[in-house]
């Protein structure tokens, strides 16, 4: 897979989190991660599994459909 992908994904999903005034140790400790964790898949350097992206959704208050829109274009 194009890693170009993880970067993309990685941008939307960091600009989501700061649209809810939310830090990587914010979400760190709600998802039970690390913040190098959350910080890995914002900067693109790792892959994330769907059902995280369904639970940063959630915690977002983000659509799937409006995150997978923005990834693609």
């Amino acid at each position: 897979m194009d890693k170009n992908i993880y970067k993309k994904t990685g941008a939307v999903l960091k600009k989501a989190r700061k649209q809810k005034n939310l830090t990587l140790e914010d979400v760190a400790k709600i998802m039970g991660k690390s913040k190098s964790w959350i910080g890995d898949i914002e900067s693109g350097r790792n892959r994330i599994y769907f059902d995280d992206i369904l639970k940063l959704c959630e915690l977002y208050e983000a659509d799937i459909d409006d995150i997978a829109k923005k990834v693609d274009n």
